[in-house]
């Protein structure tokens, strides 16, 4: 193969490769923006439950915000053990948390 071709070969693959970076970075830029998103509504819901139930927490007649004191969370069981349905009704959103049915026992009904 002559230099030229060798050339040619390479400049194509470097724009080949240029795509596919640019093709990541707005995929990245996707994802960033998504993630935030979902940070910011579990945020908003944290901060109804705290101001919903929390104690609220005053000094000199003036409000500092709510506490709200919860136990450590298993994210990964509850995940697998607990699903959560959420429904709009009118003003309010209701979110309702049902144990997950096991897969072996699904399995075991069809049979």
């Amino acid at each position: 193969m002559r230099n030229v071709d060798k050339i040619r070969t390479l400049k194509n693959q470097n724009e080949l490769l240029k795509r596919q970076v640019e093709k990541l970075r707005e995929e990245n830029t996707l994802l960033t923006t998504a993630n935030l998103q979902i940070r910011q509504m579990i945020d908003a819901v944290l901060i109804e439950i705290a101001k919903e139930y929390g104690e609220e927490r005053e000094e000199d007649g003036k409000l500092w915000g709510f506490r709200f004191v919860t136990h450590k969370v298993d994210v990964k069981a509850n995940l697998e053990n607990w699903e959560i349905q959420v429904e709009d009704q009118g003003e309010d959103r209701v979110i309702g948390v049902f144990p997950r049915e096991k897969q072996e026992a699904a399995d075991a009904e069809k049979a």
